[in-house]
């Protein structure tokens, strides 16, 4: 059987956010980051393959990380699963109501998901081989239902997303001179921590 390796690299970049709550308009204001991930598998025992996979993951991480911030600062909705998954704030609750924004909405089921996905494969292949398992059958059907959930979740917070009011967006910005660099060439301003809330309160 053959031995699959996967390698991941990671560029995390430092940014701000403010926002208004939706709950009781007080405007909120968090550092945090957003993370560019890449991966790249091989097969192989090779440590030249090997290093050529961890080479290519970095490759891409350096390649795309600015791109890839650039949309989610400026274009979230038509990015919702990067902004879902990739941005961290230290502090997401409201300092007034305690409320957390619809747009912050955890990733926990994507961990559900990945579960599922093993134990279907697992309770699969035994209901399978064991025609009259009814217990086999019946994990095999719940890890089916959390599939589905994981799907439901994500086209659920895409369209939570697009729907939701402007007022209540976060606004994003970075000190990063290579991100503000890369808006510039794209028309864009990266907004200062008080441009941030200027702009969140008007």
């Amino acid at each position: 059987m053959a031995t699959r390796i996967t390698y991941t690299a990671s560029i995390r970049v430092p940014i701000y956010a403010s926002w208004k709550c939706a709950n009781c308009n007080e405007v909120n204001f968090s550092m945090g980051s957003i993370v560019c991930k890449r991966e790249e598998t091989t097969n192989s025992w090779r440590r030249a393959k090997q290093e050529e996979a961890k080479n290519i993951a970095s490759h891409r991480a350096q390649t795309d990380w600015k791109g890839h911030a650039f949309d989610i600062v400026f274009n979230p909705r038509n990015n919702a699963q990067d902004f879902r998954n990739d941005l961290f704030l230290q502090n997401t609750k409201c300092k007034k109501c305690g409320t957390k924004p619809k747009w912050i909405k955890g990733t926990g089921y994507l961990i559900i998901t990945s579960l599922a996905i093993v134990s279907a494969i697992i309770s699969g292949l035994i209901a399978f081989i064991l025609l009259r398992s009814l217990i086999a059958w019946l994990l095999f059907a719940i890890s089916l239902g959390a599939i589905m959930y994981g799907i439901v979740t994500e086209k659920l917070f895409e369209k939570t997303l697009a729907n939701f009011p402007q007022e209540y967006m976060p606004v994003i910005g970075s000190l990063n001179e290579e991100l503000i660099e890369y808006a510039k060439q794209h028309g864009k301003t990266i907004p200062t921590p008080d441009d941030t809330i200027k702009m969140v309160r008007n």
